[in-house]
């Protein structure tokens, strides 16, 4: 079981599955292992027995809070909101200060469309942890119920503001060199993500340089025949011990298993338990997204007043992406994903990048100059 749990932890989901089979095969009442198979069969996406799983752990165990909260995800995944606002409500009953199940009862609900209960869940939530992305999500929830749908033939979602459509990335044009290309900044919004969960972006680059240029890696000629420096995935994973030393183990194991599942699982498409190091040491890989990725960290933290983008309706953080022919804003991941408000069908989209709203009003000014000049002279 502990050994099915440790390969879960990591991402490798397919072992991790079998290592716990066989601890239920010799423990049948075994609710942990119950539960952990569970999880491991929703992450390769077979459900049906993931339901099954979850509920054995609860018939053997009926508080056992991880089995239903993973039931509860199980079901938010699946648009079953009802029965997941149900698990929440149990691992609540059990556990009053879990605030994630407080927070995934808010969004439940919000499927349902009961915005009033998932206002009060929401402010639960906040009650619990003070943290701003739950006040976003307050925010944001406000901001749909005082927004009143306008009358459209097109498609309306469930709390009938009008739907978003997707546009081919060639129909997105930039005003300025200084907006940043659609493609750029989805792949350094991804860098970001993985970075934040694997906390690499916290590493000594000293140390690393060091343990990319000192670490004695034997040649090998497995596999293909010709001499390549690999490294065992268990070898590796005591190099990024030494490297995020700083981290508590739990959070760690998260780092890893990022690591697992978006590189190393990749690299190791055979599965024979070694990784090539080539492209770990090649400094000139990748580096191109740098001046993207420092641009986005720069603006992480801005907030443009009343702006909302206008295809999720969240308060907009970072840069703002305004086009320039509606005057519709997207914020930095509805942008990057190409996101428009159906009611705007255009051949080309026209964005500029507003990083504060100073720059914007700067722009205003000399709108308004250049109109008071055009009014001068035709006088």
């Amino acid at each position: 079981k502990l050994l099915g749990s440790a390969l879960f932890g990591v991402g490798e989901y397919r072992a991790a599955e079998k290592a716990l089979e066989e601890a239920i095969f010799l423990k049948p009442d075994y609710a942990d292992a119950h539960c952990d198979l569970g999880s491991a069969l929703h992450a390769v996406g077979d459900d049906d027995r993931a339901v099954q799983e979850f509920q054995k752990a609860i018939d053997l165990k009926p508080g056992h809070v991880d089995a239903l909260y993973n039931l509860g995800g199980l079901n938010m995944d699946a648009c079953r909101f009802v029965r997941a606002a149900e698990m929440y409500t149990r691992v609540l009953s059990i556990r009053p200060n879990h605030w994630r199940a407080q927070l995934n009862k808010a969004v439940a609900l919000l499927g349902q469309g009961e915005s009033e209960e998932a206002k009060k869940a929401l402010k639960e939530a906040f009650k619990m942890t003070q943290r701003v992305e739950v006040y976003d999500a307050i925010s944001h929830l406000k901001t749909l119920q005082k927004k009143k749908p306008k009358p459209s033939k097109g498609k309306h979602d469930a709390q009938g503001e009008e739907a978003f459509v997707i546009v081919e990335a060639s129909k997105f044009k930039r005003v300025g060199s200084k907006t940043t290309l659609r493609q750029d900044l989805a792949n350094a919004l991804d860098i970001r993500a993985f970075e934040r969960t694997t906390k690499l972006g916290h590493c000594d680059a000293e140390l690393l340089r060091k343990e990319m240029n000192e670490t004695d890696v034997p040649v090998s000629y497995s596999g293909t025949g010709i001499p390549e420096k690999s490294i065992r995935k268990a070898a590796l994973e005591v190099i990024l011990r030494r490297l995020l030393s700083f981290l508590k183990p739990d959070t760690f194991q998260g780092a890893v298993k990022a690591m697992n599942e978006r590189i190393l699982s990749v690299l190791d498409a055979s599965g024979s338990g070694r990784v090539d190091l080539g492209m770990f040491n090649d400094p000139d890989w990748g580096f191109g997204i740098l001046t993207t990725l420092v641009k986005l960290e720069d603006s992480d933290h801005v907030r443009h007043g009343s702006h909302t983008c206008s295809v999720c309706r969240y308060p907009i953080i970072g840069s703002r992406f305004m086009e320039t022919k509606h005057s519709f804003s997207l914020c930095n991941r509805c942008y990057s994903e190409g996101k428009v408000p159906s009611a705007f069908k255009l051949e080309e989209y026209r964005f500029k990048e507003y990083s504060n709203e100073s720059e914007a009003l700067v722009d205003k000014c000399m709108c308004f100059n250049l109109n008071s000049k055009k009014l001068e002279a035709d006088a």
